[in-house]
């Protein structure tokens, strides 16, 4: 449409997505060098090289304020690409995403399959800005920065850049010295470019420190928060703890690894490293340059002897380098001198809370350490204006109401059967379910998982209705005023009940920063300083025991019934209702496509009051009676598998198990049992189960007896553990079958998997297995643990603990 038109589009304010393939390689048909043709480059119109700097359509965009406006590089940075399309697509206005397309003609010297080189050299050496411009940003805070910049440190000289493409090389060969300094401008340009979008994007005081730093004033100390970011993850919390930091009155800065070097390092005092690990202990892209440098062999022992630091690692254990970035990290400055100020923070996904669990445990720590001032004595602005309206007058204005919600990726599944497998006066509820997935167009495979969305009850729906002061039917409207303030934003009205019953965690554990807004609020002089105290140092153990008996955000609404907040403000420090995940215990190529089961253990505990708890999704489920008229349905969604089941049927596998850890290797187990009658060959297997009662608590045990009678289980092994005087687990089991287990797991190179409880029982059975390789192997102990971690590296010993 030529930019005349494009300008139209972006000052029309209207809510159209432009995206600019950016190939460079346009010349219009004027007699003219194109407008988009880089300084120094060889082109039509311009034999002796472009003499001016290229049209910079971003920049100009951005003047008006009021379009969002991206540049990228997918290959550089596949996250900030995806976040950057993520943005502009929830803008409500013109957005312009302008990214770096490579392009056959500019005749690379690697040839064609160096289109992802050229895409990560061009950020590297500052070529191309990586940046995000988003309007929304002033709107909760007015003194932000609608820029954000996330082209990291410039460690590539641009020259080398430049000299694999003939478009550059080909004028250094008709006039060197033009060539090279109409270039050597284009270096000062895109590095003037990249420091003016840098201080656009600082605020007040970043950008008042660096002019009193270039006039040669002094600047005060600031903390350092850095991260090692991959997915994204390590970026947000990083980001959002300098923000608190700064509410608290620290000076400090939030970089990327990726804009830090080792050197520079030394200069700072205190550095607070917030880092992801990727797949088997790879460091994050945005990190491997500096980890590089920091294990210079050059740096001493005393490089960073003015630094003191401390580590946060976000991981997961199922993963064998369970958080191995931050115990290297952890472990490398402190051999460069730094002084550690707190022991490193190692958050686990697997952890019941996720990763906010153990960050909000750790963080309050610093507060101490740097000597950081109370939290400013207010909430920042709502990001959503809500409104209560009666049922009647929203009937009356025509409001399209939603009677139900279903989360985003969700669809609602007919429950076919819910059997109860233990006696009724049994001490545990565990039972079968079934679902139906015909004309859903969802399926599953091996080792996946159904997520399942539970509901609130209704008593406690009727608890929170009453706390508002609403009816079940009288309906919310939600404006979000930021735009992207939700990853699945909430619907525009809803009912009241269906909100508390599907959508808020009301009656979920609440973390530290629910606590925190309660204080903030709190104008009672006793609420306050009861709240105040439990998240003081000398109140930790106080809400320490509140998490322990397991109260709600709800119980602690009613512990301070003077403190009230809104619905708008719960929605910024309360989470959405989220799926509880379970294996799938049922094989498609035994029970069709159309068919999914489960096997589920009811959640129950008292806490220390005595009172007796539910967890909610199995109460929900327990409490659902499927119908034959009308199928009862479910909102749920597929998750894939977390562990690897072989694709050669004739690999022995042995499955241990524990409670409900059955389900996954049922699932195993069928796959092969159909394969068998339908004349493929199969490998042996083995399964190795415990419970306490083999009459209570043995699922499917005539099926699996079955399967031994076919031959197609090969070996059955169960453990219960209360069956006898002397106590019997499948660790012991393990222990009996050395022979078998060291047979099928090195001589026949097999499959182990693991299901059930984590802690000490994880750790007992891979004791055990590497037990069996010592004793059959001849090996030493340690040579038996790595070959366990050798497997578990392979996909070949598996863990699906909880």
């Amino acid at each position: 449409i030529g930019y005349g038109g494009l300008d139209h589009v972006l000052a029309s304010g209207a809510n159209v997505n432009i995206l600019i393939l950016d190939t460079e390689m346009y010349s219009n048909t004027g007699g003219q060098v194109s407008k988009s043709t880089p300084k120094g480059s060889y082109a039509k119109y311009a034999m002796r090289g472009k003499k001016q700097n290229k049209k910079d359509i971003g920049q100009i965009a951005m003047t008006y304020g009021h379009v969002y406006v991206a540049s990228c590089s997918l290959a550089a940075d596949y996250n900030q690409s995806v976040q950057a399309f993520k943005e502009a697509e929830s803008y409500d206005g013109p957005s312009l995403i302008i990214a770096y397309a490579t392009c056959v003609d500019w005749g690379h010297s690697d040839g064609t399959d160096a289109m992802v080189k050229q895409q990560q050299e061009a950020v590297q050496s500052g070529y191309w800005p990586l940046y995000r411009f988003d309007p929304r940003a002033k709107i909760t805070n007015p003194e932000a920065q609608a820029l954000m910049v996330d082209s990291p440190k410039v460690r590539l000289d641009l020259q080398q850049f430049l000299d694999h493409e003939n478009r550059f090389t080909l004028l250094q060969r008709k006039d060197k010295e033009r060539a090279l300094g109409q270039q050597k401008e284009l270096g000062e340009f895109s590095q003037n470019r990249l420091n003016t979008l840098r201080e656009h994007a600082m605020d007040h005081e970043e950008l008042l420190d660096k002019l009193k730093a270039s006039l040669g004033e002094k600047v005060g100390e600031k903390v350092l928060v850095t991260y090692a970011s991959e997915t994204g993850n390590a970026a947000e919390v990083a980001k959002s703890f300098a923000h608190e930091l700064k509410g608290r009155k620290v000076r400090v800065q939030c970089r990327s690894l990726a804009d830090v070097d080792a050197e520079g390092l030394a200069e700072e005092k205190m550095v607070f490293f917030i880092t992801a690990t990727c797949g088997q202990g790879e460091w994050p892209a945005n990190s491997k340059a500096f980890w590089k440098e920091l294990n210079d062999a050059n740096l001493s022992a005393t490089h960073l002897a003015n630094t003191k630091y401390a580590v946060f690692g976000l991981g997961d254990s199922g993963y064998v380098f369970f958080n191995s970035v931050a115990k290297e990290l952890d472990e490398r400055m402190a051999a460069l001198g730094a002084q550690r100020v707190l022991d490193t923070g190692l958050a686990d996904d697997q952890d019941d809370g996720g990763l906010d669990a153990a960050w909000e445990e750790w963080k309050p720590s610093i507060y101490g350490v740097i000597e950081a001032a109370d939290p400013p004595e207010e909430l920042g602005m709502d990001t959503h204006l809500v409104k209560a309206l009666p049922a009647d007058e929203a009937t009356e204005l025509g409001f399209e109401v939603a009677e139900q919600y279903l989360p985003v990726g969700a669809q609602q599944v007919p429950m076919t059967k819910a059997d109860l497998l233990t006696p009724e006066d049994y001490d545990r509820d565990i039972r079968h379910f079934e679902f139906d997935l015909k004309g859903l167009g969802m399926s599953y495979e091996m080792g996946d998982s159904l997520g399942v969305w539970p509901r609130n009850s209704p008593e406690a729906v009727d608890r929170a209705l009453n706390y508002f002061g609403l009816f079940y039917n009288d309906v919310l409207q939600f404006e979000d005023v930021t735009g992207n303030s939700r990853k699945d934003p909430l619907p525009k009205v809803i009912r009241a009940g269906v909100f508390f019953e599907q959508v808020l965690d009301l009656f979920g554990k609440p973390r530290r920063r629910f606590y925190e807004m309660m204080a903030t609020l709190a104008h009672d002089e006793i609420e306050k300083k009861q709240l105040n105290h439990m998240l003081s140092q000398k109140g930790k153990d106080d809400l320490k025991a509140l998490r322990d008996d397991t109260v709600t955000h709800f119980d602690v609404l009613e512990m301070f019934p003077n403190t009230r907040p809104t619905i708008a403000q719960l929605l910024d420090y309360i989470p959405d209702i989220k799926p509880r995940l379970y294996s799938i215990a049922s094989a498609t190529r035994m029970r069709g496509e159309d068919e999914l089961h489960l096997l589920i253990v009811a959640d129950e505990w008292e806490n220390s009051k005595g009172e007796h708890r539910h967890g909610l999704c199995t109460r929900y489920l327990r409490n659902l009676e499927p119908q034959t008229k009308e199928p009862l349905r479910v909102a749920a969604r597929v998750n894939a598998a977390a562990v690897q089941y072989p694709e050669d049927l004739k690999i022995p596998l042995i499955l241990s198990g524990l409670g409900t850890g059955l389900a996954p290797l049922r699932a195993a187990i069928e796959e092969r049992v159909a394969a068998n009658r339908e004349g493929e060959e199969t490998g042996p297997m083995a399964l190795f189960f415990g419970s306490r009662h083999r009459k209570e608590e043995f699922p499917y045990a005539n099926e699996f007896e079955q399967y031994v009678k076919d031959g197609v289980l090969t070996h059955l092994h169960p453990a219960f553990s209360r069956d006898q005087e002397e106590k019997v687990y499948v660790q012991d089991r393990i222990r009996e079958q050395a022979e078998l287990v060291y047979d099928y797991l090195v001589n026949q190179g097999g499959y182990f998997y693991y299901c059930g409880t984590g802690g000490s029982a994880v750790e007992d059975i891979q004791k055990e297995v590497e037990g069996a390789f010592v004793k059959c192997g001849n090996m030493t102990p340690e040579e038996a643990h790595e070959l366990v971690t050798d497997m578990r590296l392979k996909g070949r010993y598996n863990v699906e603990a909880w």
